[in-house]
């Protein structure tokens, strides 16, 4: 028994069982040739629990292994961990909300988002704001805004705003629409949120803009050849502070 409880069993053969009483569950640990930090061997004839937690194994065949938890920190959700319908592979971007669920913008095939918790995944689709957009479902970049709404960065389909308990679209901006949805670009490569709620938004073919939810674009900064004070091209890839006036600024070029 380690220090949390659970009960590990080493059987000659099958590696190793690990009995979690408090949930019922029982996780089964085998050694895998192409993970070095996998157990050694399946053959295990010894297991003792040092002072700080962690676990030396013996085995008939393999060595030592070794097994500290303060290392084991990681969780994978793949193709392999979710439902066949949600889309999890290629991921582009990524955000948390104010209760920490996962939002994941993938390539290809809209946004994911996961419940932690729960341990539930969902994919979200979204329909093209016009036709002959090819790829209207690659989400390049997500934030999360003070109020906790989700905004939705993509690649030739404008910036969608999300309400993370509906899971609705509430607002989508991009070009050629009413004033207060109006963006220059329908490209949102990267988002950086102000002091005031606000959101910087750099686009691929227009330059950055700041934009705000309720009342659209207060400012946007393109590229003028010849001129010093403005972007040094108008694809803007990354927005970040280094203080509360300075922006730094990263193009594609």
């Amino acid at each position: 028994a380690d220090q949390s409880g659970k009960i590990w069993v080493g059987t000659y053969g099958q590696g190793l069982y690990i009995i979690n009483p408090v949930d019922s569950t029982i996780t089964h640990i085998l050694s895998d040739k192409r993970k070095p930090s996998s157990l050694g061997y399946n053959d295990v004839l010894a297991i003792r629990c040092d002072k700080k937690g962690g676990i030396w194994i013996g085995t008939d065949g393999g060595g030592i292994s070794y097994y500290d938890r303060r290392l084991n920190n990681f969780t994978l959700y793949s193709a392999s961990t979710v439902p066949e319908n949600v889309s999890i592979d290629e991921i582009r971007s990524i955000t948390t909300d104010k209760q920490g669920g996962i939002w994941v913008g993938t390539s290809n095939d809209g946004l994911t988002f996961i419940d932690p918790e729960r341990h539930t995944a969902e994919t979200f689709h979204f329909a093209p704001y016009k036709q002959g957009i090819s790829n209207y479902e690659r989400i390049v970049s997500l934030i999360t805004d003070q109020e906790g709404d989700i905004w939705v960065g993509t690649q030739g389909n404008g910036l969608l705003i999300i309400d993370p308990k509906t899971k609705k679209i509430t607002k989508q901006f991009y070009p050629d629409t009413i004033a207060q949805l109006r963006i220059p670009d329908h490209t949102i490569w990267c988002m950086h949120a102000d002091k005031n709620n606000n959101i910087w938004i750099g686009t691929r073919h227009a330059g950055m803009s700041l934009v705000n939810k309720k009342r659209g674009i207060l400012k946007s900064f393109i590229n003028y050849p010849g001129s010093n004070n403005s972007p040094s091209e108008n694809n803007v890839r990354k927005i970040i502070a280094i203080n509360d006036s300075i922006l730094c600024i990263g193009y594609e070029k």
